[in-house]
C-alpha cells in the first residue's frame, strides 16, 4: 500500500511541475489509501482496507509487484542508476 502511495506523490509532483494539478481517474487507489491525508501519505490501515474493500489488498500486491519488476530489470528512469 505504501508503494502505491509513493507511486501517486511521484505522479502528483511530476503533474505540479508541468502546471497541470488535475489527476486521471486512474489514481483512485491511491487516493483510497491516503484518505485526505495533506502531505500524501498512508492513512488507512490493512485491517481498515480488508473490511472496507478486501479487493484492494490483491490491487496493492499486483502493483508492488510491477514497481518491484520495473525496479529489478533498470528500465525506468524515474529510478536512476544503481
Amino acid at each position: 500500500m505504501n508503494a502505491v502511495c509513493a507511486l501517486y506523490r511521484q505522479h502528483v509532483a511530476a503533474r505540479k511541475s508541468k502546471g497541470r494539478s488535475k489527476t486521471g481517474g486512474g489514481c483512485a487507489l491511491a487516493e483510497y489509501l491516503i484518505d485526505g491525508d495533506r502531505e500524501l501519505r498512508l492513512r488507512k490501515s490493512v485491517s481498515e482496507v480488508k473490511k472496507e474493500r478486501p479487493d484492494v489488498i490483491g490491487q496493492c500486491r499486483k502493483l508492488a509487484t510491477k514497481l518491484f519488476q520495473i525496479y529489478c530489470a533498470a528500465d525506468e528512469p524515474f529510478f536512476g542508476q544503481s
